[in-house]
């Protein structure tokens, strides 16, 4: 019997420390509005941790083309989470192929909400950075 590829995510360890790297300084929005890498309180997922892999499970495809070339790896995509929950600015940090940067960045185009980062207790814009990992 034939196995299907699969895609598999990097275990909880690395991705919470993957998704919430930190800088020692904050950068600018196009806005003027400061983007925090640190903050008091992470940006969530709805579901917290569990609920961002269930969410990547069910809704991440492989691309055709790059199953059928062998393509594996892991693309790295940062984006903004703004300060009413929604993702901005996604862009590849790293990628692995065309196909593969494509999926990560419309799969993290795609979530829902998070709960949003704070800093000093108000609301704030939080980059970070999340790695998606194709494995065949």
């Amino acid at each position: 019997m034939k196995t299907k590829p699969t895609i598999q995510f990097a275990f909880f360890g690395l991705l919470i420390a993957c998704l919430f790297m930190l800088a020692p300084q904050d950068v600018q929005a196009q806005s003027n509005e400061t983007v925090y890498e640190e903050v008091d309180q992470m940006p969530e997922y709805p579901g917290g941790m569990q609920g961002l892999v269930d969410f990547m499970v069910q809704n991440l495809k492989y691309p055709k083309e790059a199953k059928e070339a062998g393509v594996q790896g892991t693309v790295m995509i940062t984006f903004h989470v703004e300060k009413d929950g929604s993702v901005s600015n996604a862009q590849i940090a790293k990628g692995i192929a065309s196909s593969c940067d494509n999926e990560a960045l419309r799969i993290v185009n795609q979530m829902e909400n998070w709960t949003p980062g704070k800093k000093d207790g108000k609301d704030v814009i939080t980059k970070l950075t999340l790695p998606v990992k194709f494995a065949l």
